[in-house]
Parts: structure tokens; C-alpha cells; sequence
């Protein structure tokens, strides 16, 4: 490959004593050769077809690190989705950009690094795994000889934020998604709205950021430019509109759409709320179609996610509507009126080109072509592959970031496997992947870091790289120059190993418990 000495690398520690890469996560394929490549102010930006507005970003992203001045990308004659940086202007003959997305291959050497992507997303993949690489040591800036090719282990990568809770500003979204792009992950699943507030503009509705968001809201064209912002770093901003549960800021503004019609407040305490949209009420589908439509015009992702979990809804058993509608469609119970709604607003989300994304508490009777998200239990994700339908995984056990790291240990987001064991093949393929949550009740814009770091760089390497290739001493080894690139941007970690043994845990409002005696090391 271009002259380079390779040497392979075991579990990211090059046989021979050569230093640690700090990469995480972890590519499916590593070579090491000998000597680095220096960047050096005036270098040159060679880009083929379809790359330029990435050499574009890569060179200022480059230049804000570094503080080189770069030269100005050009076009050259190098395959689709490929970036050249240094003397060669030429695609090596041996590489060639990969054929599936989100695949890239990556190679440093002395003269010249190639970065070439399976499409965009590839490509910046590729750039964000140089990024790792460089380091400036006595003012210079270089990065060691290396081949790699890598894709992902799971298409869909997530970080859920809550502003609903607690609101974020938009350059603390810009931050995390920075962050988020850094180690691969490609979706920011903003929880919008919930009891404790509306953070979503509805020109149609005003009333709804007004009293239901007390004035702490996003405009439609602060979504738009987050969403663009995200999209240029490879995240997908997917919206979570929580229905029909979890609705007290929604009726705080439009009370007549629950069941009993009684005024509520917006909620200012944590836990489960008895409030909830009434399925029986048509003017609560009349409301939804063009609420979801002004949703769907602000984020282009392919799915909106509906929330439906923790529905007391304690107002349906009361509703004389609600037991006409049972009734009429041979449905039984609250689970009935709930599979009712769920029917209705998926046929809206379907109506506007979205796809459907709910909690687990639907899997039993959620319509054809509605994703599960199992947090519950991972159980719930085996259930629905076995049903044939494709599922999200964000276990409370493994990936629930906004627990005390005493609760939830960097160790065991590691050890996290996100199919379900005992799946076939082919039901394996319909875990599409998973994400970390920080719910907002506690996570201040201030303790965001704290809570994230380094718990999410963890869930990085467990939802990117192949299962047989993790080790976690190894893990730790790269996570500690990671952690000193990482500080000196200002990005605060937690404390990444807590010595303690506790007793069986009880997760307050979850009903969950961790095993007794479980060591945290």
C-alpha cells in the first residue's frame, strides 16, 4: 500500500510496543505502517466528484484546530466521494471508494493522506477518524501511516436530549452535535415536547409554545438551522412529539383535547402524569394533521417518533366516548383505545411521507410499520423482530446516561450487545441499532458533559465496531488520550471508574433493578 511497512494491530496496540491509537470507536480494519504524515500550512485539498462541500468543511474544521492556513480545495480527477490532502493529487491504484454506505477507507502516509467514502456519510466518517489521529506535539501537527477500512456494525446511532425537561440552548445542541459527529454517532433524537413543556413552534397553534412552552421554545427557523447544521456533520435531527401520554404542556393550551376537558398546568415535578390526548375525540385528530405536518416540514428525518409510553390516561376510563369507540371496533380496555390512537396518528405520519417510532409499550399492537424503541427491556426488541418488525434498542440497564455512573458504570454501557441473544439471522438484521438517553429531569445544560462523558464513547464502540473486536482494558487504554484531546476542547468528563459494590438498586419511577452485589471497577 504505497510502500508502507504494515504491522497489524491487536485490539488497537500494535505488536512491537508502538503507541495506542486513540480511535474510538474501533475500526473493523487497521493497518500500521511506519512514519506519519505532517500537515503543514499551504497543504494541498484535492476532491473528485461529489466531495466538494466536505473538503470544504474538512478544510475549516482543519484550519480552526490547527490554526494552519490550508490551500483551497480543487477539483481533480479522483473517484466519486474522494478527498486527497497533501502532494499526491491522485487516487492510489489500489484504493478504491467503497460500494454501501457509510463505509470509508482511510490512508496516512508520508506523502499524502486519501480519504474515500461509500457515500457522503462515508467520506466524513473517514475524516472524522484522521481527526483522531492528528495530534500536534512541539508545534507540529501530524498523524502516524495507517490503512484503514471501516463501516458500521448498526445503520442507526443515537443520542437522545430532553430541553422538554430542561431547555438547551442552541449552542449547547451545536455542541453535543459536534461531539456526536466525532465519534461517529448519526442521530440527535430531540425530545421536544412532554408534562413539563413545549419546546416546538406551531405557527398553527401558537397557544402551544405560549402557555404549554411558557415562552421557552425553538423557532421554526432555529430548527431549521440545527437541522442544517446537523446534517453537514452526518446527524439526522429526529423529532420526538410525545403522545398520547406525557401531554400535560399540549393541554395546558388545548385542555377540550383530553377526555375530561379540565384545565391543567404545565407540570413542574418529575414523574408519570395522568394527562392524556382522548382517542375518542375526532377534533384530536384534526389537531394532530397539520401539528404533524409543521413537524414534518422542519425536519427532513425519516421518522417522527411518537413517544406513547407511560400512558396513565386515567381520564379514559371515565369517557363515555371512549366506550362507544371500544364498542364500535371490537376493542377491549385502555390497550385498545391506545392501539386506536396509535393506528389513527401513524396513518397521519404516514400520510405526510414519515415512518412511525414508538417506545415499547406498543409492540403488542402497533399497526405494520411502526419501529419499536425497547427501553424497558431489550426483550421487547426480540419481541418485535420476531414479529417481523425492525426495533431500536436504548435499554434503561445499559444506555440510560441520565443515571449516576454508580448506577450505570462505564463497564457495563461497554459490555452492552444490542441484538438480543437468540434472534436468527435474518431477525437479527431488524435491530436497526441503538442510542444512549439523557433524559432532561436532572441533566442541566451545565451537567450535559458530565453526564455523557465518557458513558457515550462506550455506546460509540458498541453500536459501531464488530462485536468480537472489543476489549475493554483495551477500551480504556484509547479512552485515556481521547480524554486528554477531549479536556483540553473543554468537554468535562465523569468519573470513569467508581470502586463500589452495592446491594440490589431500585431505579426510582422505572420499576427496574440492577443485580445485587454487582462490582463497579
Amino acid at each position: 500500500m504505497m510502500g508502507i511497512a504494515l504491522i497489524a494491530l491487536v485490539g488497537g496496540k500494535a505488536e512491537g510496543g508502538q503507541e495506542v491509537l486513540p480511535l474510538i470507536p474501533w475500526p473493523v480494519e487497521i493497518e500500521r505502517g511506519t512514519g506519519q504524515y505532517v500537515l503543514a500550512g499551504g497543504a494541498q485539498v484535492c476532491y473528485g466528484p461529489g466531495a466538494q462541500e466536505l473538503a470544504d468543511l474538512m478544510v475549516a474544521e482543519l484550519e480552526k484546530t490547527t490554526g494552519l492556513k490550508l490551500a483551497s480545495p480543487a477539483a481533480a480527477d479522483l473517484g466519486e466521494r474522494v478527498v486527497v490532502i497533501g502532494e499526491s493529487a491522485t487516487l492510489p491504484s489500489n484504493l478504491s471508494p467503497p460500494a454501501f454506505p457509510e463505509a470509508y477507507l482511510l490512508q496516512v502516509t508520508a506523502d499524502s493522506v486519501v480519504l474515500a467514502g461509500g457515500d457522503r456519510a462515508g467520506l466524513l466518517w473517514a475524516f472524522r477518524t484522521w481527526q483522531q489521529l492528528l495530534h500536534e506535539e512541539q508545534g507540529q501537527w501530524s498523524s502516524p501511516a495507517v490503512f484503514i477500512r471501516d463501516y458500521p456494525r448498526f445503520p442507526r446511532r443515537s443520542l437522545l436530549l430532553d430541553p422538554a425537561r430542561n431547555f438547551l440552548s442552541l449552542d449547547a445542541l451545536k455542541r453535543q452535535v459536534d461531539l456526536l459527529s466525532a465519534f461517529k454517532f448519526n442521530v440527535l433524537h430531540f425530545h421536544l415536547t412532554d408534562d413539563q413543556g413545549w419546546r416546538f413552534e406551531s405557527k398553527a397553534f401558537p397557544r402551544l409554545q405560549e402557555v404549554g412552552g411558557e415562552g421557552r421554545f425553538y423557532t421554526q427557523e432555529q430548527l431549521r438551522e440545527l437541522v442544517a447544521y446537523a446534517q453537514a456533520r452526518g446527524v439526522t435531527v429526529m423529532p420526538e412529539m410525545d403522545m398520547p401520554g406525557h401531554s400535560t404542556a399540549l393541554l395546558a393550551a388545548f385542555p377540550e383535547l383530553s377526555c375530561s376537558g379540565k384545565p391543567v398546568e404545565v407540570s413542574h415535578t418529575v414523574g408519570i402524569h395522568p394527562n392524556a390526548l382522548c382517542p375518542a375525540k375526532e377534533e384530536v385528530y384534526e389537531f394532530l394533521q397539520p401539528l404533524l405536518a409543521e413537524v414534518a416540514a422542519v425536519f427532513p428525518s425519516e421518522f417522527i417518533h411518537i413517544g406513547s409510553d407511560e400512558v396513565m390516561a386515567t381520564d379514559w376510563e371515565q369517557c363515555p366516548a371512549c366506550d362507544k369507540l371500544l364498542a364500535e371496533n371490537s376493542l377491549e380496555g385502555k390497550k385498545g383505545l391506545h392501539a386506536y390512537f396509535l393506528r389513527r396518528v401513524s396513518e397521519i405520519i404516514v400520510g405526510l411521507g414519515k415512518r412511525t417510532l414508538a417506545w415499547d409499550e406498543v409492540t403488542e399492537f402497533a399497526p405494520a410499520g411502526v419501529v419499536i424503541q425497547a427501553w424497558r427491556r431489550q426483550s421487547w426488541a426480540e419481541v418485535a423482530a420476531r414479529q417481523g418488525r425492525e426495533a431500536v434498542v436504548s435499554p434503561i440497564l445499559y444506555t440510560y446516561v441520565d443515571y449516576n455512573r454508580l448506577l450505570l458504570p462505564l463497564r457495563r454501557c461497554y459490555s452492552f450487545d444490542p441484538v438480543p441473544a437468540g434472534l436468527l439471522p435474518e431477525e437479527a438484521k431488524l435491530i436497526l441499532g441503538g442510542g444512549a438517553n439523557l433524559w432532561g429531569e436532572w441533566a442541566t445544560e451545565d451537567r450535559l458533559d458530565l453526564q455523557l462523558y465518557p458513558r457515550l464513547l462506550a455506546l460509540a464502540e458498541v453500536y459501531w465496531s464488530p462485536p468480537e473486536q472489543k476489549n475493554y482494558p483495551d477500551f480504556l487504554l484509547r479512552l485515556d488520550q481521547v480524554r486528554t484531546k477531549l479536556e483540553a476542547q473543554g468537554v468535562r468528563f465523569g468519573d470513569v471508574n467508581p470502586a463500589m459494590v452495592w446491594d440490589t438498586v431500585k431505579l426510582v419511577g422505572k420499576g427496574v433493578q440492577i443485580a445485587a452485589g454487582m462490582l463497579v471497577k
